[in-house]
């Protein structure tokens, strides 16, 4: 392995809870991408992550207790704006997030509305599969988090919306929709179509408010790197 970092870090995104998150470059593609620094491991997991909806890993590195990933990055994908709801669509992309990320045994751990990133009418969140420090008032559920993101953020309301997210934060577990079976209790709320079972596949609904919109989708990247491999820095 050699010692030259590919990925450069030109400037800082955010740091919170024991992460740092640095804005760079791709010097051999040109491409934005994101750098994540932290003390341990990424989850196991995160090198399964595929979804349209989550920032799909480039590279990874563990050594001497100090990690790294990257990934792929959009300068189109910006924080939602202030006073803006989120729109049906962007609603159901976030909660196909959550859906993707649990198939690939992944959590988040530390999930807030600073997580959303919106393109357009869709959606992606970051920071999957990070070991995130304990925080005060940090949401250690994903669900819970996401509903709290949610109400944090403005949604199509209507009752049964309502409903789902009341259930959402409930403390006791069993009474919380899964991260699986969110997506299709949150289309039936929203458009009125019959919910998937629990840990059904949700490939989109044929109703013709069918709410799939073009996935927000990062820089256009070169084939290798749909195949996440061990950083070369």
């Amino acid at each position: 392995m050699n010692d030259r970092i590919r990925y450069q870090a030109q400037s800082v995104y955010r740091e919170e809870h024991g992460v740092s998150a640095w804005r760079g470059v791709d010097p051999v593609t040109g491409l934005p991408v994101l750098i994540y620094r932290f003390r341990g491991e990424p989850q196991p997991g995160l090198t399964r992550l595929d979804s349209d909806q989550l920032p799909r890993l480039l590279a990874w590195r563990e050594e001497d207790g100090e990690g790294l990933a990257v990934v792929a990055f959009s300068s189109a994908w910006v924080p939602p704006e202030p006073g803006q709801p989120l729109s049906g669509a962007q609603l159901l992309d976030s909660a196909q997030a959550l859906a993707d990320a649990d198939a690939a045994g992944v959590t988040h751990g530390n999930l807030t509305e600073r997580r959303f990133l919106i393109k357009g009418d869709t959606v992606v969140l970051e920071g999957f599969g990070l070991p995130w420090s304990p925080a005060d008032g940090a949401e250690p559920d994903d669900v819970r988090g996401w509903a709290r993101s949610v109400l944090a953020l403005g949604y199509p309301e209507n009752d049964k919306v309502n409903e789902l997210l009341q259930r959402a934060l409930s403390p006791v577990a069993g009474d919380r929709p899964t991260a699986a079976s969110l997506v299709g209790e949150l289309r039936a709320a929203l458009l009125g179509v019959p919910a998937l079972a629990s840990g059904a596949p949700d490939h989109g609904s044929g109703s013709p408010a069918a709410v799939r919109v073009e996935p927000a989708q990062p820089e256009s990247e070169p084939e290798a790197a749909q195949h996440p491999e061990e950083a070369q820095w």
